[in-house]
């Protein structure tokens, strides 16, 4: 595999693991380091970047490399991250079918980063506009994405809100991973290289 290709599909397979773990967390666990969910939203509104590192710093990917690198050794943890893994490719296929659908989450995301334009906004007060996006336009999709957590956590409208807005940010590195030739053959056959890849930048001194 050519070295920008791996590079470009182990950050963006990272970003999505990393919203799935921070989803896991919240849904399970009720907790999330604020730090971490905001690198991730972020990822929304880079509509247009010149690479992918416009979008991340390995340093922001703690979590997703980690994921990477330690998520699948754990036989029950594992098959959680499959799942959510295989659902969020599913609901990105049939998003990026859609012209129109893809038009208006590009519409509604471009009104975001207006409105946090004029208003100084910071991206955590995004969170509302992220989760309507994906209730109004992705949550009815089928199959729908089961989220398995504890009731008290997920009875929680802020969780809710949070959670929803990490599967939107799943779905965009979903795109990111597809664009760099990723797909759910590369997660079978080539996940040791992104492994292998995924170690080296946790240890890497841009890491920080």
């Amino acid at each position: 595999m050519e070295k920008n290709k791996l590079y470009n599909q182990t950050i963006a397979f990272s970003g999505i693991c990393q919203a799935i773990t921070i989803i896991q967390n919240i849904a399970i666990n009720g907790t999330y380091e604020e730090d971490d969910l905001i690198k991730t939203l972020r990822s929304i509104l880079v509509t247009h970047p010149s690479s992918i590192d416009d979008v991340y710093k390995i340093s922001d990917l703690n979590i997703g490399l980690n994921t990477v690198v330690n998520g699948f050794d754990d036989p029950k943890y594992a098959k959680d991250l499959f799942r959510y893994l295989v659902s969020v490719l599913q609901i990105e296929k049939k998003i990026s079918r859609n012209s129109n659908l893809l038009q208006q989450i590009g519409n509604r995301v471009s009104q975001i980063n207006k409105k946090n334009e004029l208003n100084q906004l910071e991206i955590g007060e995004n969170i509302s506009d992220f989760a309507s996006i994906y209730s109004d336009l992705i949550s009815n999709i089928q199959p729908r994405i089961q989220i398995i957590g504890k009731p008290e956590n997920l009875k929680q409208i802020d969780n809710q809100k949070r959670i929803r807005a990490l599967l939107l940010a799943a779905i965009r590195n979903t795109i990111l991973w597809k664009q760099s030739g990723g797909n759910r053959f590369t997660i079978l056959f080539r996940r040791n290289q992104i492994i292998k890849q995924a170690k080296e930048y946790l240890k890497s001194p841009t890491n920080i």
